[in-house]
């Protein structure tokens, strides 16, 4: 064995014995001392905690923690030693408080885009149709953060809706939905490169007034590439007549985990969200700011059908 890996695996050791002496106060001054390499492969294996609170020990452990981050930075390693230790940086870099130099220069070449669609599709309660897309776009560059909103919405065969539009106040729990969105996203997607889970909706048929919401659905792209998707599906169990029933594909269940189901109440608390049929009735947090903040309307001038399937029209929303 070498004498670097040995300083190494000491170093490591030394880290855990102090940890479990006391968990309150771990004295990491001895760090100080190894050699640039050997702290190096000691700070990859460290968890987030004992790294940050490396920078806070004293002036020579901050500037070699300041380097560590700067080589992880300079060899493009950073997302993924920090993905390593559970931190998402594309998500978390835009709520840190007090960031180092470093983190503002990767804050400033980073944009995130979370898309989210609330879509209640097959409803015709009552024997009306009643269908509606709801798209939200949050966005965070260098400097600012925005919010947008657009809509679409089908009532007895009437087809309307708004352009996204800018929204004067972002909710309070948008760094909860990033932190949630972050934790779900260091689980394994039960599909490619998805995350996919199944609502059981128990209605008889399309005429029921109080149903769930046929998708939700979430993506993060950091720079114009997707890191997260995630989708909610409604499947309908005991509808009479359903094509569901007979395709046990179709009706395959995917229950949703703790982790996802957290995620997801921040998600409709972000987005002022409850029941469709709240929504419908113009009852949520949502419905009232869609009246009070309108973008443009949508023309469907061209539409060869009254009940055209709304997904099909979502590109209109830009």
């Amino acid at each position: 064995m070498s004498k670097r890996k040995t300083e190494k695996e000491e170093g490591s050791n030394k880290i855990k014995k102090q940890k479990d002496e006391n968990d309150e106060t771990t004295d990491l001054t001895f760090l100080e001392k190894l050699p640039d390499d050997i702290f190096y492969e000691v700070c990859l294996f460290v968890d987030i905690n004992t790294l940050n609170n490396l920078s806070l020990v004293n002036l020579k452990l901050n500037k070699m923690h300041s380097k560590f981050i700067q080589s992880l930075y300079d060899y493009d390693e950073f997302e993924k030693v920090m993905r390593m230790k559970r931190v998402e940086p594309r998500l978390t870099v835009f709520f840190t408080e007090n960031p180092s130099a470093l983190i503002k220069k990767y804050k400033r070449i980073n944009k995130l885009e979370i898309e989210i669609f609330f879509k209640a599709l097959d409803r015709y309660p009552g024997g009306n149709c009643d269908e509606m897309v709801l798209r939200w776009l949050l966005t965070f560059d260098s400097t600012k953060k925005t919010l947008k909103k657009g809509s679409i919405r089908n009532w007895d065969g009437e087809v309307s809706g708004n352009k996204m539009v800018k929204l004067p106040n972002i909710r309070d729990n948008w760094k909860e939905l990033l932190k949630s969105i972050a934790s779900l996203s260091f689980e394994e997607p039960n599909k490619k490169n998805l995350y996919y889970f199944t609502i059981e909706d128990k209605r008889s048929d399309w005429e029921e007034y109080d149903t769930e919401w046929s998708k939700i659905e979430v993506k993060v792209k950091s720079n114009g590439v997707e890191i997260f998707n995630f989708l909610q599906q409604v499947i309908y169990t005991n509808e009479r007549g359903n094509r569901q029933q007979t395709n046990k594909k179709k009706n395959e269940k995917f229950p949703i985990t703790p982790i996802a189901s957290k995620m997801l109440e921040e998600l409709q608390t972000f987005c002022g969200i409850t029941r469709v049929e709240k929504e419908s009735d113009g009852e949520t947090i949502s419905a009232k700011e869609s009246r009070e903040f309108q973008g443009k309307a949508l023309k469907f001038n061209d539409l060869r059908d009254d009940y055209p399937k709304l997904e099909t029209l979502i590109s209109k929303l830009d």
